[in-house]
């Protein structure tokens, strides 16, 4: 019986198996025998050669839990129970949680269903296997009718096991799916939002990009600041230079015009700060200021008179105010 059923769980088109006693349950295992032959022609070996797995080479778990081997290829999860391997699964590496949780939950037990698989560990190699394996063959010259009737009890109970761990793993991926079509309907619900946010974002950026030259300091605005501030005589602006908040001016001062009057005047309007006389001030006979703007427009304060009047009127009378001619002459 035990025979019949292991031929047809065949999961290669030939199989080799082994089989281990283990108290009054038998574990069975499985093989490519095609591939495995070839392996031993590749390497030199004769196809005689006995064929013992990986699993039963290591030294078995001392006490009952998990344990996830770390073999020539790939990690093995093993759970052990009496000196017992009740269960074990191979991936050619160390699984995600996803696949770990379906194994873990496969087993039946809820206490090892909300464990975590525990890190890889190396043990060292047997001599020889830790359990008396069988071949199929065997089965067949078994003598004793008690161990005929435990091998079939405990395949039976082997096979009912596989059943309810199939039936747990089918309900596993069902919920997953369901997991999942339940996020495609989330997104697709909520794509008009996204879109729409999306849209508001662009949209912002385009203002941001818009308002920006609106609120640089104006050149204009600027020299007629410089006209109002300096005085009417003996000062020519020469050269001008703005970068961002930082302004620098070239000016010639007549004989009887001092220096610190016109740093004075040029912070007078509080609207350039930190005025100082640059180190090479002295070149072609210019004197160079170098001052930081406060801000992208001058203060209240420092608007010309009729400019505070044209600002005080109503919106239905005011009229732009025209500028003076500048009091100094400027050069390009």
């Amino acid at each position: 019986m035990l025979r019949n059923l292991l031929v047809a769980w065949s999961p290669f088109d030939r199989s080799e198996y082994r089989i281990a006693w283990q108290g009054s349950d038998a574990l069975a295992v499985a093989w490519d025998r095609e591939l495995v032959e070839a392996l031993l022609a590749a390497a030199g070996v004769a196809a005689t050669a006995t064929v013992w797995p990986e699993t039963f080479m290591r030294e078995p778990r001392a006490g009952d839990g998990l344990r996830l081997l770390q073999c020539l290829e790939g990690v093995e999860a093993q759970q052990w129970r009496g000196a017992s391997l009740q269960a074990s699964r191979w991936w050619p590496q160390r699984p995600d949680a996803v696949e770990a949780d379906l194994w873990l939950r496969s087993l039946g037990s809820d206490a090892v269903a909300h464990e975590a698989l525990p890190s890889e560990v190396s043990v060292a190699w047997m001599r020889r296997p830790w359990a008396e394996l069988r071949s199929l063959d065997d089965l067949l010259s078994t003598g004793s009718r008690l161990e005929r009737i435990a091998v079939g009890a405990a395949l039976v109970g082997f096979t009912a096991l596989t059943g309810a761990q199939a039936h747990q793993a089918f309900a596993a991926h069902e919920a997953r799916q369901a997991a999942e079509r339940e996020r495609e309907r989330a997104l697709q619900g909520a794509a008009p939002v996204l879109a729409a946010r999306d849209r508001a974002e662009s949209l912002a950026r385009d203002a941001q990009g818009l308002a920006r030259p609106m609120t640089a300091v104006l050149p204009l605005e600027l020299m007629q600041h410089l006209a109002d501030a300096l005085p009417a005589r003996g000062v020519t602006l020469k050269e001008l230079e703005l970068s961002g908040q930082q302004l620098r001016l070239a000016l010639e001062l007549a004989p009887d015009v001092p220096r610190s009057a016109v740093v004075k005047d040029l912070q007078a309007g509080a609207w350039l700060t930190q005025v100082t006389e640059a180190r090479d001030s002295a070149s072609r006979g210019w004197i160079v200021f170098e001052a930081v703007l406060a801000g992208q427009r001058p203060p209240a304060a420092a608007l010309r008179p009729a400019q505070v009047a044209s600002a005080a009127l109503p919106a239905a009378t005011a009229a732009p105010a025209i500028p003076p001619a500048p009091k100094f002459p400027v050069q390009p």
